[in-house]
């Protein structure tokens, strides 16, 4: 899968989907995704297989476990693997929760 394939298969969710952050004023519930590191398959000097990690956070105004669900079936469904972990941010006017996915994919 490529990353444009990954966002367009987020974009199934009916929420904003960005790249890393989101815009300026974007109201919650949204997603961000971000490429973090590779795990590339590799031997003799060649990358035999491009694997990615990515970070998908779901940003919302409170733990919202219809939309993590939603999140995890489109998750499985692509048989992306995948971890969660979750913060609050309670800083200002940014109070929102943070449900935090790291998951790898096949970059091809």
């Amino acid at each position: 899968m490529t990353v444009a394939g990954f966002k367009a298969m987020l974009d199934t969710l009916d929420i904003p989907v960005f790249y890393d952050h989101g815009d300026n004023g974007t109201r919650v519930p949204y997603i961000t995704y971000t490429l973090t590191q590779d795990n590339n398959f590799f031997a003799d000097n060649k990358v035999y297989q491009k694997i990615q990690t990515l970070r998908i956070v779901l940003y919302t105004m409170k733990r919202d476990e219809s939309l993590m669900e939603q999140l995890e079936a489109v998750l499985s469904d692509h048989e992306i693997p995948w971890s969660q972990d979750e913060t609050y941010q309670g800083t200002g006017d940014s109070k929102v929760y943070m449900e935090i996915y790291e998951g790898g994919f096949i970059n091809g």
